[in-house]
């Protein structure tokens, strides 16, 4: 989002000293010493809480619910399944129905993490990472590729179908995938040590 809003490109910096003050309330990064100044593309690499409690500072939530609803968020990704959940894509204005609060600069904090009253399920994930992957792409989910009858006839066969594609440019998935790469390359990335 941050990238297609023109809130952030590759060039800019972001210092991270290890929290983030909103509105009187610390946010804390994972790294309580800090990160230092980072890119885009470390920002993901270190998965750095502060770059983007930054980042969502600036977006706000209105721009974080477009690109969410963009990937197919709080709706059915329309696998061949009986039942489905939809999780929960908070706003301002569900904040309000459900909670019976107005939203904070805090909440968007949260949520810029992927915290807070945010609610994915694990096909909605899958479909974000799906989506990175293939540029924007959102192929239909299905659970059978073929289905073969007892005499080894193929009965059905279930081809790659693109659904959705979420319009976002080739150039912002070429950060995001640098990014996801350099969290498995670089020694100090926080998934590969754990």
């Amino acid at each position: 989002a941050a990238l297609e809003e023109g809130v952030t490109d590759r060039k800019r910096k972001i210092y991270c000293s290890g929290s983030f003050e909103l509105a009187g309330q610390v946010f804390t990064c994972w790294r309580e010493t800090g990160h230092g100044s980072l890119s885009i593309v470390d920002g993901i690499a270190h998965s750095c809480n502060i770059y983007f409690y930054t980042l969502g500072k600036e977006l706000g939530i209105e721009r974080y619910n477009k690109y969410m609803q963009k990937f197919g968020l709080g709706e059915k990704t329309g696998i061949d399944l009986p039942a489905e959940a939809i999780g929960t894509i908070p706003s301002a204005q569900w904040k309000k129905r459900e909670v019976k609060e107005i939203w904070f600069p805090g909440d968007t904090i949260n949520l810029s993490i992927g915290q807070g009253y945010l609610l994915l399920t694990p096909l909605q994930v899958h479909t974000i990472i799906c989506a990175i992957a293939e540029d924007g792409e959102i192929y239909k989910l299905h659970l059978v590729k073929k289905i073969i009858s007892a005499d080894g006839k193929t009965v059905k066969e279930i081809k790659p179908e693109v659904y959705k594609d979420v319009g976002i440019s080739v150039n912002t998935f070429y950060i995001v995938k640098e990014g996801l790469r350099q969290t498995i390359l670089k020694r100090n990335g926080l998934e590969s040590k754990h």
